[in-house]
């Protein structure tokens, strides 16, 4: 028996959070454009529907998932003006998400 692997932690800051968000988006934008790669190649070898039909389901997949971190992103861009202000401020509330991270 292997023993439990621990989960990922938590980005601890929203610079962290913001940079982790940035690369899933670009790490789907990259599968996005691989899929598409492999679907061109796919399709000269005609293969069955079916087949092709799962590629652009997962390129589909793909790129929700870059829209999501997009739509992340933008949402920790109205947490801005709050990062800036405890950035500014010393002895606020627990503002340790909003600090600058590692």
């Amino acid at each position: 028996m292997q023993p439990a692997t621990a989960a990922p932690a938590a980005p601890a800051s929203i610079a962290a959070t913001r940079a982790f968000y940035e690369a899933l988006a670009r790490s789907c934008d990259g599968d996005v454009a691989q899929i598409e790669l492999a679907l061109t190649n796919l399709a000269e070898l005609e293969l069955d529907e079916a087949t092709l039909d799962g590629f652009q389901s997962a390129q589909e997949d793909a790129q929700q998932a870059a829209a999501r971190a997009r739509r992340v992103l933008a949402e920790l861009a109205g947490h801005h003006v709050m990062e800036d202000a405890v950035n500014a401020t010393t002895g606020a509330a627990k503002t340790e998400f909003y600090q600058p991270g590692e």
